[in-house]
């Protein structure tokens, strides 16, 4: 293979990575934009941008990332978590004393 070749095909994956890349924000950009709606119309009471900022921040989250947002203090978060599970969603897995919250349409976009 000669350079130009080898600089073309390299160029070419760059291209292909960042296109595919692009798509997946795209398509989690609309998911959390989905799920903003949703948590505003059937859950007002604690719709924030931050809350859905933070459940889209990992693939899971737990009362202290809320905490440490400073988005509320470790009851007000507990229940805030415990609602969008409620609205299906969040799924809560107990792990030790810790809960989890998984966010499966968020890891279903990650793995893809």
């Amino acid at each position: 293979m000669n350079e130009d070749q080898l600089e073309q095909d390299t160029l070419q994956a760059v291209e292909s990575t960042a296109q595919q890349t692009f798509d997946q924000v795209t398509l989690i950009r609309a998911l959390m934009e989905k799920i903003r709606e949703r948590v505003q119309r059937e859950a007002p009471g604690i719709y924030s941008k931050d809350l859905i900022e933070v459940i889209f921040r990992h693939p899971y989250t737990k009362i202290q990332f809320l905490v440490d947002s400073g988005i509320a203090k470790r009851q007000t978060a507990s229940t805030y978590l415990k609602t969008l599970a409620s609205l299906e969603l969040l799924r809560p897995s107990k792990h030790g004393r810790e809960i989890y919250y998984i966010n499966d349409a968020l890891f279903a976009e990650l793995v893809k």
